[in-house]
């Protein structure tokens, strides 16, 4: 392997280490419990879980060391994950050109025997090592050079497990927050879809399912419902442009929705038509309500007069249903177009 090759695999390879997030993480009994086998299978009075990060050996669990890590330049688990699928022995440390001059061989520990197997995840990385370290020179026998092995491949099951239990942990993650951007998408589309974009008041949709709930059986409580049209506003589109139209129906949104109520309905029925239902307050308060809104559509200053009609049909819940209500409001509206415009005529009583 040249040296561009071992860069990006060393590169590989600690990003593999880091996506476990287990570097300087808390003691584990099953990690710990490896170590003690290791000790014992091996007769040493030091072992190790050895993690290989960029610049350091970090343990994630140890006998016989009081260090949580050293230098990477001092490692000799640095030298073993070199071949992952091998098992390094340095049987005598201190006549070993590699390591006579270490500092954990000239000083503490004062390392003669190692031997350090490979920790290799999925992909071939090795992340660390399982090693036993003894400070008299020796060598394992065919037993614990299989145990040490068998030891490694716990560890390695232990880490590919942490992977899995991490990436499933994101993946949750990432569909609860796919999740949560649905729903704002979803309330977006909601409140697009439930108003009116050139008036602000409701969309034809939202009106009719809200005025549904006046159908409901309910307390017989009183309640209005009002059509409210443009008048002449075919005139205003052919003489000032669709564009002064817009405007107008613009404004008058507003001077609706400035009157009536945020507890009442108000939305735009279609074209220049709009419906009102108001299920609070008085006969004389609803009335006033919508005389107001005529006359301060009559007060609008634009290049143009305008003015509305308004019918009007008084019920009650339970009883009178929308469409019912709506039919006479509709007819009392047509008798304001024929009596003379930028008016409010109320409806009679259905037979």
């Amino acid at each position: 392997m040249d040296s561009s090759d071992a860069r990006v695999f060393e590169a590989a390879r600690q990003a593999a280490l880091d996506a476990l997030r287990i570097t300087d993480s808390v003691p584990e009994p099953a990690y710990d419990a490896v170590v003690r086998l290791a000790s014992i299978l091996c007769d040493t009075p030091i072992s190790l879980i050895s993690l290989v990060t960029r610049d350091r050996q970090w343990f994630k669990a140890r006998v016989g060391l009081a260090a949580d890590e050293t230098p990477r330049s001092m490692a000799f688990c640095a030298h073993a994950i070199a071949s992952p699928g091998e098992m390094m022995e340095v049987c005598d440390a201190s006549i070993d050109p590699r390591f006579q001059d270490n500092p954990l061989v000239t000083g503490e520990p004062n390392i003669r025997f190692y031997a350090g197997h490979p920790l290799v995840d999925s992909h071939g990385h090795a992340l660390g090592t399982v090693c036993v370290i003894d400070q008299v020179p020796r060598q394992l026998d065919h037993v614990q050079r299989a145990g040490l092995a068998a030891l490694a491949d716990v560890v390695s099951g232990l880490l590919e497990a942490r992977r899995s239990s991490l990436n499933a942990t994101r993946a949750l993650a990432d569909r609860e927050f796919a999740y949560r951007c649905l729903q704002r998408y979803r309330s977006h589309l909601e409140q697009r879809l439930a108003q009116d974009n050139l008036t602000g008041l409701l969309s034809r949709a939202e009106t009719e399912r809200r005025s549904r709930e006046y159908d409901a059986p309910g307390s017989n409580a009183p309640f209005a419902l009002a059509v409210v049209d443009l008048d002449f506003f075919k005139r205003v589109n052919d003489s000032h442009g669709h564009a002064a139209g817009d405007i107008a129906l613009k404004q008058v949104g507003q001077v609706i929705n400035s009157h009536v109520p945020a507890d009442d309905i108000a939305g735009r029925y279609g074209g220049e038509e709009f419906l009102i239902v108001m299920g609070h307050g008085s006969r004389e308060q609803i009335l006033d309500t919508l005389e107001r809104v005529r006359a301060s559509v009559e007060a609008l200053s634009l290049p143009f007069p305008l003015t509305v009609s308004i019918g009007v049909a008084f019920g009650s819940r339970g009883q009178d249903t929308v469409d019912d209500m709506f039919n006479r409001a509709d007819a009392a509206l047509y008798r304001a177009k024929s009596g003379g415009r930028n008016r409010i005529e109320l409806a009679g009583h259905h037979s």
